[in-house]
């Protein structure tokens, strides 16, 4: 059965998610098997009813933007964040919330320790534990759900002065660990 945690994670995602937003699950899980269970697909876009964004084996979306989200979520598994490097990307993701778990069976997960996981969330976004200086998330059973101030998914950006990228979205994310996408400037890829 799944988790009560996950059910209130879910609803919580449903209830407080900004409007125009998505919930962001990271780390990811190449497998889905959790402590409680295989899914083969990961849980929290089944439980909830707004759009979620979570790395898997199958792209679920343009090529582009999984480039992005993967890029992203191996910068928390291969422990590359540098000092505020993910929150760029999280907005540029449009997130409205970051949910992260620590109940997957990582010898079949293919994802990262939870407590890496944390530390490189911690370093490059800000969110960790309340007695922390970064943003504290609520906690249901072993999901942790992080609000995130992000400007949704659609935006309007200047066209004068953008940041041009050529190459793959990790351009993209070592320009966020530069802070080279701070600011209002429109992303050309």
């Amino acid at each position: 059965e799944v988790p009560a945690g996950w059910e209130r994670a879910a609803a919580a995602v449903d209830r407080d998610l900004p409007p125009g937003s998505r919930a962001l699950v990271l780390p990811g899980q190449v497998f889905p098997v959790y402590r409680w269970g295989g899914t083969q697909d990961a849980i929290l876009p089944a439980l909830a009813d707004r759009p979620v964004a979570v790395r898997g084996v199958v792209p679920y979306a343009d090529l582009r933007a999984v480039d992005l989200l993967w890029s992203t979520d191996a910068l928390v598994q291969q422990r590359r964040t540098l000092p505020g490097q993910l929150a760029p990307l999280i907005d540029l993701m449009g997130a409205g919330a970051v949910v992260a778990a620590r109940d997957d069976d990582r010898d079949r997960s293919g994802a990262v320790a939870a407590g890496v996981a944390a530390e490189q969330l911690r370093v490059g976004a800000g969110l960790g534990p309340a007695e922390t200086d970064a943003v504290a998330g609520r906690r249901f059973g072993a999901v942790r759900v992080f609000p995130w101030r992000g400007a949704g998914m659609v935006r309007v950006r200047p066209v004068w002065g953008p940041v041009v990228v050529d190459g793959s979205a990790a351009t993209v994310a070592a320009l966020a660990g530069l802070g080279a996408l701070e600011g209002d400037r429109a992303l050309l890829h």
